[in-house]
């Protein structure tokens, strides 16, 4: 569990996000699964979602909060997950 914990209506970029307003997100909250009792992110996009996206036709997304601040390689280079919106 993370100490680190984005605030509801807080805005995000995902890390593949071109600009603009693509793969931006809103954050609802923290949930807790009720089976593992992991903590997750709740968010909703703040784009038009394409019909090939995986969240298509889904208002909400989860993600574990354990992996929201975590840094990944996208083409080359080490980057934050998401980044907030200032």
């Amino acid at each position: 569990m993370t100490n680190k914990r984005p605030l509801p209506h807080s805005q995000w970029r995902h890390y593949k996000s071109v600009g603009g307003s693509d793969h931006t997100y809103e954050v609802i909250g923290i949930a807790k699964h009720s089976e593992t009792g992991e903590e997750m992110v709740v968010y909703r996009p703040l784009y038009t979602v394409p019909k090939d996206s995986w969240v298509y036709g889904y208002e909400f997304a989860v993600r574990p909060l354990a992996i929201w601040y975590d840094q990944v390689e996208w083409q080359g280079k080490k980057v934050q997950r998401f980044v907030e919106i200032v």
